[in-house]
């Protein structure tokens, strides 16, 4: 795992159809944690998982020029923020026309829906593997002391 530069390193996922994974972990990493298939709007299924690497923010726009990724985002210690071409009133930019959504949020120990959130960001599927996501992340940060039991 390579230095991290930044104070707040981030955990990246992505949202896929299954077949693009192969080139993803070959630039990203290893899988330390993945959903099983999850069913969205018409006939596409996606799995969601994350890299066992945490990231700088400022890597995402690198990500978002996989064509076959649908969903790229990151974790941090409060929410799901999932990286978007286009700018809106909620967004925040992470940099190279590249912005963020806050898409979930971690609040009482659960997983918290906005009212922008995506529908395939909705289900208890969805939500049970964030909830992993953030507890893996919450682990990482431990174990380079950057966050206190």
């Amino acid at each position: 795992m390579g230095a991290m530069r930044g104070l707040n390193p981030v955990k990246l996922f992505v949202g896929v159809v299954p077949l693009s994974e192969e080139r993803l972990t070959s630039e990203y990493g290893p899988i330390d944690h993945r959903s099983s298939l999850i069913p969205t709007d018409g006939a596409i299924h996606r799995v969601f998982f994350s890299f066992e690497r945490l990231v700088e923010t400022s890597q995402l726009s690198n990500v978002k020029r996989f064509p076959a990724a649908v969903h790229i985002g990151f974790v941090d210690n409060r929410r799901a923020v999932v990286a978007r071409t286009t700018n809106d009133s909620h967004r925040f930019e992470l940099g190279n026309n590249v912005f963020g959504e806050e898409t979930l949020q971690f609040k009482n120990g659960g997983v918290q829906s906005l009212p922008w959130t995506p529908i395939d960001f909705q289900s208890d599927a969805c939500h049970q593997f964030f909830l992993i996501m953030r507890k893996l992340y919450r682990d990482q940060l431990r174990s380079m002391c950057l966050l206190r039991r």
